[in-house]
């Protein structure tokens, strides 16, 4: 189906108010832009999430191929307590995003910031995630052009999300 806008964001439900989000980050398909200040990244997505009513704990997690990302923008995100892996994203999302499900049981939140969101492996693992009890939150570079697949309760553009 082709995508006309993106959908209304809704306030947490009461269940999820509290309960923690992790937020698994693709720096290749949406990395910080030009000039943008590494150590605003954190504050801007745990403002982004307090501004729908999520207040719980935040985990998150920078993942892909990181020779094009500067060192010392690495050390930044470090030093707020984002957490850092090298690889490709994809493999690293899947196992990291059902690990964490094993470790975390519902309710609890998944944020996602990136373009490959619906690849297949990921899509399907998604997919079941309302039906278990975990809410999804979506950030993509650019305005997807298609409908997702994937439920979701929140969607931003990178950009907007790192302005707020």
């Amino acid at each position: 189906l082709k995508r006309m806008l993106m959908h209304e964001n809704y306030k947490a439900q009461p269940e999820y108010v509290k309960a923690k989000t992790a937020v698994w980050w693709d720096i290749n398909t949406c990395p910080i832009p030009h000039g943008y200040d590494a150590r605003r990244v954190r504050p801007s997505i745990e403002s982004a999430l307090k501004n729908l009513g999520y207040y719980g704990p935040v985990d998150i997690r920078v993942i892909g191929y990181l020779e094009d990302t500067p060192e010392h923008v690495l050390r930044v995100l470090s030093s707020t307590g984002i957490y850092v892996k090298h690889g490709r994203a994809n493999g690293i999302l899947f196992y990291s995003l059902m690990s964490w499900q094993e470790r975390n049981p519902p309710p609890a939140s998944m944020m996602l910031i990136s373009d490959k969101v619906e690849d297949i492996s990921l899509a399907l693992c998604l997919r079941q995630q309302r039906i278990s009890g975990y809410n999804l939150l979506c950030v993509y570079k650019c305005d997807p052009e298609y409908v997702s697949i994937l439920y979701n309760t929140g969607e931003w553009l990178w950009e907007s999300l790192l302005a707020t």
